[in-house]
């Protein structure tokens, strides 16, 4: 019995460390990125444009985010068939203030502060309205 609980004892020593630090951590950034794309698809992913949430940064010294993304829509070159379509895409960045760190960014795990949410919804508002040429 002693030569059985011996290994298995070494085992827990050398497994423990990694056990108390819990899961691997996810990048703040890419928590944020992802949070971003999720809300995307009950907001400006319905309308008329395709968007790609490409990269987040977070700048904790100016109090910043920056959110790049690629905006992309379908416009007819002759007529309204599938063949005639092309393709318009922009990459562009929302540069969104008061807001450095991923905790104050997430409201919940999965989920955007509110008022970032609305700050960056203003952003790409702004820029669909620019592309429109309103």
């Amino acid at each position: 019995m002693k030569r059985f609980l011996a290994p298995l004892a070494l085992l827990a020593v050398f497994q423990a460390p990694q056990t108390l630090a819990g899961p691997a951590q996810t990048d703040p950034t890419e928590t944020v990125r992802r949070a971003i794309d999720d809300a995307c698809g009950d907001s400006w992913c319905e309308g008329d444009y395709n968007f790609t949430f490409n990269q987040v940064v977070l700048k904790p010294q100016t109090a910043t985010t920056d959110v790049h993304f690629t905006l992309s829509y379908q416009i007819p070159t002759e007529g309204i068939t599938e063949e005639a379509l092309k393709e318009q895409s922009f990459d562009l960045t929302c540069t969104i203030e008061g807001y450095g760190q991923a905790q104050e960014i997430m409201s919940h795990p999965y989920s955007l502060n509110w008022d970032f949410y609305k700050k960056l919804d203003a952003c790409i508002e702004a820029h669909e309205h620019r592309l429109r040429g309103e």
